[in-house]
Protein backbone atom coordinates (compact mmCIF):
# COMPACT_ATOMS: atom_id res chain seq x y z
CA UNK A 1 0.00 0.00 0.00
CA UNK A 2 1.00 3.27 -0.74
CA UNK A 3 1.91 5.72 1.91
CA UNK A 4 -0.51 8.74 2.52
CA UNK A 5 0.93 10.59 5.11
CA UNK A 6 4.39 11.08 7.37
CA UNK A 7 4.76 12.58 10.22
CA UNK A 8 7.97 13.32 12.26
CA UNK A 9 8.40 14.23 16.03
CA UNK A 10 11.43 15.30 16.96
CA UNK A 11 12.01 15.09 21.07
CA UNK A 12 14.29 16.37 24.05
CA UNK A 13 14.08 14.69 26.97
CA UNK A 14 16.39 16.41 29.54
CA UNK A 15 18.10 14.23 32.21
CA UNK A 16 18.04 15.10 35.79
CA UNK A 17 21.37 14.85 35.61
CA UNK A 18 24.27 14.97 33.55
CA UNK A 19 25.71 11.87 31.76
CA UNK A 20 29.12 11.09 31.10
CA UNK A 21 29.97 9.25 28.67
CA UNK A 22 33.13 8.13 27.09
CA UNK A 23 33.29 10.45 24.29
CA UNK A 24 30.52 12.84 25.45
CA UNK A 25 28.95 14.74 27.87
CA UNK A 26 25.06 14.84 27.96
CA UNK A 27 22.55 16.89 29.68
CA UNK A 28 19.35 15.29 27.82
CA UNK A 29 18.62 12.90 24.78
CA UNK A 30 17.66 13.72 21.43
CA UNK A 31 14.95 11.38 19.60
CA UNK A 32 13.35 11.11 16.22
CA UNK A 33 10.08 9.42 15.85
CA UNK A 34 8.83 9.03 12.41
CA UNK A 35 4.86 7.69 11.82
CA UNK A 36 4.22 6.26 8.42
CA UNK A 37 0.67 6.00 7.56
CA UNK A 38 -1.08 4.03 4.41
CA UNK A 39 -3.97 5.19 2.66
CA UNK A 40 -6.52 2.72 4.77
CA UNK A 41 -4.95 3.90 8.00
CA UNK A 42 -2.52 1.34 8.81
CA UNK A 43 0.92 2.73 10.46
CA UNK A 44 4.05 1.76 11.47
CA UNK A 45 6.36 3.77 13.70
CA UNK A 46 10.20 3.93 14.02
CA UNK A 47 12.35 6.10 16.62
CA UNK A 48 16.26 6.83 16.65
CA UNK A 49 18.47 8.18 18.69
CA UNK A 50 20.88 10.82 17.39
CA UNK A 51 23.90 11.37 18.87
CA UNK A 52 26.91 13.05 16.77
CA UNK A 53 29.44 10.24 18.48
CA UNK A 54 26.75 7.44 17.80
CA UNK A 55 25.09 7.94 15.32
CA UNK A 56 26.75 10.76 13.12
CA UNK A 57 23.22 12.78 13.09
CA UNK A 58 21.63 15.79 14.96
CA UNK A 59 17.94 15.73 15.67
CA UNK A 60 18.09 18.95 12.95
CA UNK A 61 19.87 16.90 10.48
CA UNK A 62 18.02 13.68 10.99
CA UNK A 63 14.62 15.83 10.27
CA UNK A 64 16.12 18.02 7.41
CA UNK A 65 17.35 14.21 6.19
CA UNK A 66 13.97 12.51 5.78
CA UNK A 67 12.39 15.93 4.94
CA UNK A 68 14.47 17.18 1.97
CA UNK A 69 16.20 13.52 0.90
CA UNK A 70 14.22 10.66 1.99
CA UNK A 71 10.14 11.23 2.30
CA UNK A 72 9.62 13.16 -0.93
CA UNK A 73 10.79 10.37 -3.07
CA UNK A 74 9.60 7.75 -0.64
CA UNK A 75 5.52 8.53 -0.08
CA UNK A 76 4.62 6.63 -4.10
CA UNK A 77 6.53 3.34 -2.64
CA UNK A 78 4.62 0.16 -1.68
CA UNK A 79 5.44 0.51 1.83
CA UNK A 80 4.67 -3.56 2.60
CA UNK A 81 7.37 -4.51 -0.82
CA UNK A 82 10.11 -4.34 1.49
CA UNK A 83 12.44 -4.98 -1.85
CA UNK A 84 10.67 -1.62 -3.43
CA UNK A 85 11.63 0.33 -0.11
CA UNK A 86 15.36 -0.94 0.28
CA UNK A 87 15.70 0.00 -3.51
CA UNK A 88 14.50 2.80 -2.94
CA UNK A 89 16.34 3.95 0.37
CA UNK A 90 19.57 2.81 -1.86
CA UNK A 91 19.20 5.72 -4.03
CA UNK A 92 20.28 8.10 -1.64
CA UNK A 93 23.93 7.39 -0.64
CA UNK A 94 24.52 7.54 3.50
CA UNK A 95 22.33 8.92 5.72
CA UNK A 96 21.70 5.40 7.57
CA UNK A 97 19.78 6.43 10.27
CA UNK A 98 17.50 7.98 8.22
CA UNK A 99 16.71 4.96 6.20
CA UNK A 100 17.13 2.83 9.41
CA UNK A 101 14.13 4.90 10.68
CA UNK A 102 11.94 4.79 7.02
CA UNK A 103 12.36 0.76 7.18
CA UNK A 104 11.93 0.09 10.39
CA UNK A 105 8.33 2.15 10.22
CA UNK A 106 7.09 0.21 7.19
CA UNK A 107 8.17 -3.13 8.94
CA UNK A 108 6.49 -2.38 11.89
Amino acid sequence: MKLAKAEIFPIHVPYKRTVKWHSDIETGGDYVVLKLTDADGHFGCAEATTKAYWSGASLRTLVAALEDLFLPRFMDVDAGDIAAVVARLARVPDNNVAKGLIASACLD
